[in-house]
């Protein structure tokens, strides 16, 4: 229904005005294909930039071996 796209926008608005921002940066799950193609369709781009998921056994098991995270990022204009 759109409801994810109106509060990442609208919490990028805000963020941009009050904070004068000069974009924003996010990690994903890189088996998430269809979360970074959304993200994307936000204006989000692929930085090429990768990391191993977290490990916190006290906190959390990851069910998938070799998750690494990918970081997106958008840059505003001023």
């Amino acid at each position: 229904k759109g409801y994810g796209r109106e509060m990442i926008q609208a919490a990028e608005a805000i963020t941009a005005r009050e904070w004068r921002v000069a974009g924003f940066y996010m990690s994903v799950i890189t088996l998430r294909t269809e979360l970074i193609e959304f993200y994307e369709r936000l204006g989000f781009e692929r930085s090429g930039q990768f990391q191993d998921f977290p490990q916190n056994p006290a906190v959390w098991q990851p069910k998938v071996s070799s998750l690494a995270l990918e970081h997106l990022v958008k840059l505003i204009s001023r």
